[in-house]
């Protein structure tokens, strides 16, 4: 029998970042991280099995993401999760905000289909899951500059991911990344360098208290213009060659 997810942890770690979390999310999230524990046995999602670190690791490291959200009205906003894996962080954020729809996006068809399945299991009504790289959905005219909000978390360096990210929210949109603090602090100055080539800003850094998750941080960047047609380049260019670095291959 597999040990339960430790609830009362997560809803502490709520409490203390000030983040809603009821007994109908935390039903759900015991929902998801049992069809998780059965997933990983076929699917290799994560490499993260004991119930504590499901907690925060997935569930509670997920949820900080709506510190950078503070004050923005949400109710009926669009988001989209870039890079989701197994469904982070864009499950639990679906599950403590029913009034949004969330596209949770991977390039790995079978992810996508498992995290697919997976929801509906989980009773998430306001999540779906399809394959696709940032990339090439970024340029999709159905699917560019289309969301209010666009997360990712452990997918890239920052001036990466704003990338990746910024082509795929309206201006005023925002892009939530989630980050080591140690990660932030080295590689800000070469996000600061993109965002200006990319029609964006970086709004707000928020370390999260160490005693909820250690070495953590919630990067909210917002598209302030326009994002050129140039950008995101095609699939592998982002990383190979970021933005702000000494060589940037605009094809």
């Amino acid at each position: 029998m597999r040990p339960a997810l430790p609830r009362e942890r997560i809803r502490l770690a709520c409490d203390r970042l000030g983040l809603p979390v009821d007994e109908r999310a935390l039903h759900k999230f015991d929902a998801y991280a049992t069809l998780l524990a059965e997933g990983r046995q076929t699917q290799n999602l994560t490499s993260i099995v004991a119930p504590i670190d499901v907690a925060d690791k997935l569930f509670i490291d997920s949820l900080t993401a709506m510190v950078g959200l503070a004050a923005r009205p949400l109710h009926g906003a669009r988001f989209i999760d870039v890079g989701t894996g197994a469904g982070f962080p864009g499950v639990p954020l679906a599950v403590v905000l029913p009034y949004v729809g969330m596209t949770l996006l991977d390039a790995t068809e079978r992810k996508a289909r498992w995290v697919d399945e997976a929801v509906r299991h989980a009773g998430i009504e306001n999540a779906w899951a399809m394959t696709g790289r940032a990339e090439t959905v970024g340029h999709h005219p159905g699917w560019r500059g289309q969301f209010d909000v666009a997360t990712a978390r452990a997918v890239a360096p920052l001036s990466v991911l704003a990338e990746l990210l910024l082509p795929l929210v309206r201006p005023g949109g925002v892009a939530i990344a989630l980050k080591t603090w140690t990660a932030v602090e080295a590689e800000m100055p070469s996000t600061e360098a993109a965002l200006a080539m990319l029609g964006g800003v970086v709004a707000r850094v928020t370390r999260i208290p160490e005693d909820v998750l250690p070495n953590r941080a919630v990067v909210t960047m917002v598209r302030t213009g326009d994002v050129s047609v140039d950008y995101p380049r095609r699939p592998g260019m982002p990383a190979r060659y970021p933005l702000g670095s000494s060589a940037q291959p605009r094809a």
